[in-house]
């Protein structure tokens, strides 16, 4: 859902091309392959400045806290930039994700940068 419109979609390809076209926040929610598919691409185009959302990750129970050890743990072997968490607000409920979404800015571009032509 985006606004109040539902899009149908009969891939994952067409779904994300979709989120990305007209969404400027992306929130996850405990979920599954599909959930991760989505968000490393986020954040892989986050950090590519190809595609700049506020980004959300509902901690319910702790349900990321491995996926952030995962992204620390990227870091630490030189695989990641430490600024990558700068671009996540996580908090463990949606009322409080949506919440500080709103005064949220993401930092600016990261040192690596492309220049894009178009939103994919």
């Amino acid at each position: 859902m985006i606004g109040d419109r539902i899009y149908m979609t009969a891939t994952m390809s067409e779904r994300k091309s979709i989120m990305f076209a007209h969404a400027n926040t992306v929130v996850a929610l405990p979920g599954g392959v599909g959930t991760f598919d989505e968000l490393l691409e986020v954040i892989t185009l986050f950090q590519l400045n190809a595609y700049r959302p506020k980004i959300g990750l509902v901690n319910v129970e702790g349900f990321f806290e491995v996926f952030i050890a995962l992204l620390k743990h990227l870091i630490a072997e030189g695989f990641l930039e430490e600024k990558v968490l700068g671009f996540l607000v996580i908090r463990p409920t949606a009322t409080e994700v949506m919440e500080a979404l709103k005064s949220f800015t993401p930092p600016p571009s990261p040192a690596f940068t492309l220049t894009w032509p178009s939103r994919p």
